[in-house]
C-alpha cells in the first residue's frame, strides 16, 4: 500500500493506509510535520469529488470530523481506502 500525495488547506502533505490506520501528514516549513493518525474503523463515509484537471477532492467524515484534500491519484486511493475499511 503506497502513500498518495495531497493538498490541504494550501499546504502539501501525503497520506498513508497503514496497519488499520490512515497516517496524514502535512508539511511544514519549520519544525516538525503535522502528523494525525484516523483509525479505519472510525471513517463512517468516503465522498469522491471529480473534478476535470486530475485534482478530484476526497472528503473523509469521521464521528469527530471530517478531512478534504485534493488528491491527484484520487481513484486509487479512494479503491485502496474503501478495500481498507471493508478489511478491517
Amino acid at each position: 500500500m503506497g502513500g498518495y500525495e495531497i493538498r490541504e488547506g494550501g499546504k502539501n502533505g501525503s497520506v498513508e493506509i497503514v496497519d488499520g490506520t490512515l497516517v496524514r501528514t502535512i508539511s511544514r516549513r519549520l519544525g516538525k510535520d503535522d502528523r494525525q493518525m484516523i483509525p479505519l474503523k472510525g471513517i463512517s463515509s468516503v465522498n469522491h469529488d471529480r473534478k476535470r484537471m486530475k485534482t478530484d477532492e476526497v472528503t473523509i467524515y469521521t464521528s469527530g470530523a471530517s478531512f478534504t484534500w485534493k488528491v491527484a491519484n484520487a481513484d486509487d486511493f479512494v479503491a485502496e481506502l474503501n478495500q481498507a475499511i471493508a478489511g478491517s
